[in-house]
């Protein structure tokens, strides 16, 4: 593949070699050179299709790149199949993934990683150990610690889905983001959130849960702070989300970052309130 005139393509690029893993890509735009790049990353069990609406909001000022995490979406199982979805995967090699995506598409720096939840975390663990490689990361809604309780919970929803498969699952999840009353006004939005978060290996979900069960981000929010590199991160929570608000506010101290908290949205910021969303954005970017 040439990528240096891209305007619009798809493909896969090699994370792991033994076993052969692979992930999915799009790109929305050129790659010459001409315009910034806004790369995105889904949070857990989302498709690149989490980032539909704002690929239609950014795509005329930059080049979109979205990828889908290792057994997610379009990105295919492993080669082995003996592979150990139980163990995983653990947060840095989903963080080196970008960078091997970077490399592959010969991105030297992004303009933007703007990341939610799995996707957040990723974000701020790639922007700590490669800084020259992204100029400002969107931290969303993102845990700054695993814990008993939600370690408990992701076992539980792993064990739903194996028992009633990928819909269920994604369904379950929706339910829990997004109140009945809300979801009954807004039925494209729900359509929209069932088709990226219905579809998703069981397999990948559990993999990725591997990695959220030891999820620690203090570190790398000190390392920032230390290298008083704090600016380049934006640290984003709806304000209804848990004790997200709370826990971004916690690396953003350590970090020495701005927060920014959405008010009346939950979890799923970009489709719950997107308009409040790509503000946030926005801003961001104006820097």
């Amino acid at each position: 593949m040439t990528v240096d005139m891209i305007t619009s393509a798809t493909g896969f690029v090699e994370v792991s070699a033994t076993p052969e893993n692979r992930i999915f890509y799009s790109i929305d735009g050129p790659l010459d050179g001409s315009r910034p790049i806004l790369l995105f990353s889904n949070s857990l069990a989302a498709s690149t299709h989490l980032w539909d609406e704002s690929v239609e909001i950014f795509k005329s000022g930059y080049t979109i790149v979205r990828y889908d995490a290792r057994f997610h979406g379009k990105s295919p199982l492993s080669s082995d199949p003996n592979f150990d979805y139980v163990a995983g995967h653990t947060m840095e090699e989903l963080a080196d993934d970008v960078l091997k995506l970077l490399d592959h598409l010969h991105i030297q720096q992004a303009r933007a990683i703007i990341g939610l939840s799995i996707g957040a975390a990723v974000g701020l663990i790639f922007g700590a150990k490669y800084p020259e490689r992204v100029q400002r990361v969107l931290v969303v809604g993102t845990r700054a610690t695993s814990n008993p309780d939600s370690n408990a919970a992701h076992a539980t929803r792993i064990k739903y889905g194996y028992a009633n498969g990928s819909h269920a699952l994604g369904q379950q999840s929706i339910a829990r983001w997004f109140d009945a009353d809300w979801a009954a006004a807004h039925p494209d939005r729900i359509a929209h959130a069932e088709e990226v978060y219905c579809k998703q290996s069981i397999e990948g979900y559990e993999a990725s849960i591997a990695a959220l069960r030891v999820l620690n981000l203090f570190p790398y929010a000190e390392d920032i702070g230390r290298r008083s590199d704090g600016n380049r991160f934006v640290f984003v929570a709806g304000e209804l989300d848990g004790t997200v608000p709370r826990e971004s506010r916690e690396l953003a101290e350590k970090t020495g970052s701005e927060v920014v908290v959405i008010p009346g949205s939950g979890h799923i910021s970009n489709i719950q309130l997107p308009d409040e969303f790509h503000d946030v954005v926005r801003r961001a970017l104006v820097f």
